[in-house]
């Protein structure tokens, strides 16, 4: 659609669009990895982009990947986020997140241990790994869904 077009489209009639069928796919870091502050600086947040590149179980409906758009139209992030408060508590939810995000990077990307995290975080483009889209409601509105990345592995 032209966008000039879309410029006479009532709002009434514009929809949400579908969301990716969930059920795992492999999953490509097709982008440098982006690192940026949230919630007024508080924390900071390590975004992995993907994008699919082939399913990987029969656990997703076809039929609704088809209607989505296809293998190509499924494009997410994998995030890691990073309490900047100095208090112990924060202190030992970083210390699982970043053990969580070397998990990540080493066993399923398949990156070699041993470089700086930084080194390892920009090796993580063009690397595969599989991971399964689940579906979250909005906190704040239980009828607004989101898709997200809830476990990721080693491609078999």
């Amino acid at each position: 659609m032209d966008f000039t077009k879309a410029l006479d489209v009532k709002t009434d009639k514009i929809e949400r669009p579908p969301l990716p069928p969930i059920g795992h796919y492999i999953f490509e870091v097709f982008k440098q990895p982006q690192l940026s502050e949230v919630g007024n600086g508080t924390y900071d947040l390590v975004t992995f982009p993907f994008k699919a590149i082939e399913v990987a179980s029969d656990d997703v409906d076809t039929a609704e990947l088809k209607k989505y758009g296809g293998i190509k139209m499924v494009v997410t992030q994998h995030k890691f986020m990073f309490n900047k408060a100095d208090d112990e508590e924060s202190a030992a939810s970083n210390q699982r997140t970043l053990f969580n995000l070397k998990r990540f990077l080493c066993e399923h990307l398949g990156i070699e241990e041993g470089g700086s995290l930084r080194e390892t975080i920009d090796a993580a483009v063009g690397r595969q790994c599989m991971a399964n889209i689940q579906y979250r409601p909005d906190k704040n509105n239980p009828e607004n869904i989101f898709a997200e990345i809830g476990k990721t592995a080693p491609v078999a």
